[in-house]
């Protein structure tokens, strides 16, 4: 199966400063096997997955630089550790673009959008009942880069209410914006909204199960703009 790459970041100056670097704009699965064998470090800014696969076919590897914060859906740690491979990734550097659009989610759930567009699509003109996010107890699962971000724009620009659930707490955080932490079954119990802000670990994996989800308020709407 053939998959395109993207390949976005700037090569200039690693290349400065004398590696070789091979970039194309896409590139194919097949490709991408032909060109592993000989690299010694890869950064993974597409969609590829190095699975143990892919990186048996990396002799020369040891390092991975993964562009964005969580990468275990895309990089088999167990087996990258287990060839000497180093793994690196660059936290803060999409934080802004995701908590964009996570909020671009929330409003278009909150106010219909979404289901607006195809009745509309299909000639329809609904009449519904929205959700304005001023007021609205937003609960975020995660509080770091991104998830500092969205409660940032949520309290300071829209008004919500914000509680959170963090592996730690963040008391300056609490006191300047004014947050709330709750632990993780109350804040799915407590919120209006929940927005999913965590990377893919054997931890989050399923954090969110059915008997959890259960116990949420009727309507509770839903982002999940976690690691995939």
């Amino acid at each position: 199966t053939q998959r395109g790459v993207s390949r976005t970041v700037p090569w200039v100056r690693l290349t400065f400063v004398g590696f070789e670097v091979p970039q194309r704009s896409t590139v194919t699965w097949a490709e991408l096997l032909e060109v592993l064998p000989s690299v010694h470090a890869d950064i993974l800014g597409g969609d590829e997955r190095l699975d143990s696969d892919l990186l048996a076919a990396a002799p020369s590897l040891r390092m991975v630089s993964f562009v964005g914060t969580g990468y275990g859906a895309f990089i088999d740690e167990t087996a990258a550790k287990a060839r000497g491979i180093t793994i690196r990734n660059t936290p803060n550097i999409m934080a802004g673009a995701v908590a964009e659009h996570t909020l671009g989610l929330l409003l278009g759930l909150a106010r219909g959008l979404f289901s607006q567009n195809e009745s509309v699509k299909r000639s329809g003109w609904p009449i519904t009942t929205t959700s304005e996010l001023a007021g609205m107890r937003v609960g975020l699962v995660g509080l770091g880069a991104i998830g500092s971000r969205v409660a940032r724009i949520l309290v300071s620009a829209f008004g919500s209410a914000v509680i959170y659930n963090s592996r730690n707490r963040k008391p300056d955080l609490e006191e300047e914006l004014g947050l709330t932490f709750f632990e993780l079954d109350a804040l799915v119990q407590e919120a209006d909204a929940l927005l999913l802000l965590l990377p893919t670990t054997p931890q989050t994996v399923n954090l969110l199960d059915e008997a959890r989800l259960g116990t949420a308020r009727p309507g509770l709407l839903l982002v999940n703009t976690a690691s995939a």
